[in-house]
């Protein structure tokens, strides 16, 4: 018989998933950090937008001291095992390219760690609704590609795609709930999609949108 029961997305990573327990997916397989964008590059051309993003909790998202010590006590209490998943939505491109580690206090040097302007602009699809859901694809054609909300984008420096994830305002809203994997209870407070979350810049908010 036919099943015509609704898919329903198990929102944790399956155990063959790339980067499992972190969703996070890449379009072609491996990818590494010169195929992303600084966002000291975008700000030579975006300087508006850089500006407002240099003081949310997205830029200093990997970099927090707070955040920082408690994912090293988690890797160690865990062995390790929740290192991706922390990861994954911290510094989806730290994860995907191998640079970033739980560990250790620095980080390679490849000026994308945090939630940078690649690690929302290089996203082409989702594969759910749970956490760090993303798929990146940096280069098409051995060319960078931007996807964003316009579809009348040009720049000389990468190609640009129009994307409807990009036009709800944050391509990772999926990020922003962070589950326990083997509960499924909230890991740090109920930033559910759409709620209001405070960064580091006094008076300033970043609203995520499914």
């Amino acid at each position: 018989m036919p099943n015509n029961l609704p898919s329903v997305d198990p929102l944790v990573a399956a155990k063959g998933d790339p980067f499992f327990p972190s969703r996070a997916r890449t379009e072609h397989g491996s990818v590494t950090p010169d195929m992303f964008t600084s966002a000291e590059s975008c700000k030579e051309c975006h300087a508006e937008i850089y500006a407002q993003w240099s003081g949310s909790m997205m830029a200093h998202a990997w970099e927090d001291p707070i955040y920082r010590e408690l994912l090293r006590r988690a890797s160690a209490a865990t062995e390790g095992a929740v290192d991706k998943f922390c990861i994954g939505c911290h510094s989806p491109i730290g994860l995907t390219t191998g640079t970033v580690d739980a560990q250790k206090n620095e980080a390679a040097d490849t000026g994308c760690t945090g939630v940078s302007c690649d690690a929302c602009h290089t996203i082409s699809s989702i594969t759910g609704t749970g956490n760090g859901s993303f798929v990146l694809e940096p280069v098409t054609l051995d060319r960078p590609v931007k996807y964003g909300p316009r579809d009348d984008a040009f720049s000389p420096f990468h190609d640009t795609t129009h994307s409807d994830l990009q036009r709800a305002r944050s391509s990772a809203p999926r990020a922003t709930t962070s589950r326990i994997p083997s509960t499924g209870c909230p890991w740090s407070g109920p930033t559910t999609s759409g709620a209001t979350v405070p960064t580091t810049r006094p008076g300033s908010t970043v609203r995520t949108v499914t």
